[in-house]
């Protein structure tokens, strides 16, 4: 199936399951109802499992994704709005992929996405933006806007570390890292920095002691997002300091995901 028929039928399928009269039919099932309810939305998964296998060049994550979701598998274990709401998020973000193009720069040899869901899970629509960003940042270095990369690259750093830390809030909170006020107090999460974040996952093991070095060069060049701090900075960010920046911004990414087995 070619991108475009693909996402007409996405479209069509998302505006179907978004539909009021569908959603206040989950909404207001009886017990006896439901087994009803359940069987529309494993039909219309079986629907998107078939869209979704029959694209050519979408990345098989995306479409495991539908396969392995333990809400569309096990419907009895789950409200009935949970798995509506599972169903739609896996085709949102088939069809966000492929807006963006991304099957066809892939062939330039743009990086599948990676699974982060593990780690981005507890923090709606994390997920799809770090996925949106992943392919920006590569975007930007096929038209040599390495500053804008590297910024973006940050970005996603910040995100991945954030909900990673969100994951074990307790655990990251006791640290000996972990940021205090003047009066010895712990800092509300929310006003956490990038170089707390790399600082606690360095202590706690989900990132190594060497990535958490190169991590930090990384925060120094998120923060040229701020023009007075790119010219006090001098910085001059150019072609080998983006492909440096996108190894240490990988391996990150692949220790964080580690961290979780």
């Amino acid at each position: 199936m070619d991108v475009e028929a693909g996402k007409r039928l996405l479209r069509e399928l998302i505006s179907d399951l978004s539909e009021d009269s569908f959603t206040k039919r989950v909404r207001e099932a009886k017990t006896i109802q439901r087994l009803v309810v359940f069987d529309e939305i494993g039909v219309r998964a079986d629907e998107a499992r078939r869209i979704l296998r029959d694209i050519d060049g979408l990345p098989p994550n995306l479409v495991n994704a539908l396969f392995t979701d333990p809400r569309l598998l096990q419907p009895h274990s789950y409200g009935q709005l949970d798995r509506l709401r599972a169903l739609i998020g896996h085709c949102k973000r088939a069809l966000k992929w492929l807006e963006a193009g991304a099957i066809v720069e892939n062939k330039k040899g743009l990086q599948e996405i990676k699974d982060i869901s593990g780690i981005t899970s507890k923090i709606p629509g994390l997920q799809e933006s770090i996925e949106s960003r992943w392919l920006e940042v590569q975007r930007c270095q096929y038209v040599r806007s390495y500053l804008s990369a590297v910024i973006l690259m940050g970005s996603i750093l910040e995100g991945l570390l954030y909900a990673r830390a969100h994951q074990n809030l307790v655990e990251a909170e006791k640290a000996q890292s972990a940021p205090k006020t003047k009066t010895g107090n712990v800092k509300r999460f929310r006003d956490w920095t990038l170089n707390d974040l790399i600082d606690v996952a360095v202590e706690l093991g989900w990132l190594k002691s060497d990535r958490g070095d190169f991590s930090s060069s990384l925060r120094k060049y998120r923060n040229l997002v701020h023009p007075l701090e790119e010219v006090q900075a001098n910085a001059n960010v150019d072609e080998h300091t983006c492909k440096t920046c996108w190894l240490v911004l990988t391996v990150s990414v692949s220790d964080l995901l580690a961290s979780l087995e």
